[in-house]
């Protein structure tokens, strides 16, 4: 789904290829990098590795870009799937106490990576890093495909297609937060407007 709209520019860009990455960069005062591979449940099934290697190096790229061509703030998006088990509403600092849940293993430890890259890249210049953990998010134009949809619009699709009897993934213990897409862009415009130009993040789940 694109929106289109007359004050968005579209720029055709392969952000693999460090030269566009510097291109779509170039006279840019923020980057908010929102680019990345799905890692719904139908995708790592059959290749669990692709969701990874592509994030980690379109976030690389367009995070040297960035660096190189002087842009003054950069959004990148972490993941809940970086935190670890626990029973209770996990707390932003709570990150690194302990390993991801196993489920995440790999996909969780590439959003924790690209946290350190990130912080790394801010240390090191004057790139203001904003960091933003969501959760499963959902909302208007979502994607309801079957094999790269996530839980909600899956769960739509197949109470609009009347299964029956109808599927759900898993083994009813399960506890899962889901965030609105309106949540996340008005938390995520709040933390890149911070005027602090070290990394800074907000954990953004439904229970708070």
């Amino acid at each position: 789904m694109i929106v289109r709209d007359s004050r968005i520019e579209l720029v055709q860009a392969d952000l693999t290829r460090i030269e566009d990455c510097r291109s779509a960069c170039k006279d840019m005062q923020y980057v908010i990098h929102a680019a990345g591979a799905v890692a719904a449940a139908g995708v790592t099934a059959t290749n669990p590795m692709a969701a990874m290697t592509t994030n980690l190096v379109l976030t690389a790229q367009t995070l040297q870009a960035a660096w190189d061509m002087g842009v003054e703030r950069y959004l990148v998006f972490g993941s809940s799937t970086g935190y670890p088990v626990t029973t209770h509403p996990v707390k932003e600092d709570e990150m690194w106490s302990g390993p991801t849940h196993p489920s995440y293993f790999g996909y969780g430890w590439m959003r924790r990576y690209l946290e350190r890259i990130s912080e790394f890249a801010a240390s090191k210049s004057k790139l203001g890093i904003a960091l933003v953990r969501p959760t499963a998010v959902y909302g208007r134009y979502d994607n309801f495909d079957p094999v790269t949809s996530h839980v909600i619009p899956a769960l739509i699709r197949r109470a609009v297609a009347k299964e029956n009897p109808f599927e759900v993934w898993g083994t009813g213990n399960e506890v899962r937060d889901f965030l609105h897409v309106t949540d996340l862009v008005r938390d995520a415009f709040a933390c890149w407007r911070s005027t602090q130009s070290v990394t800074r993040s907000i954990l953004a789940t439904a229970r708070r």
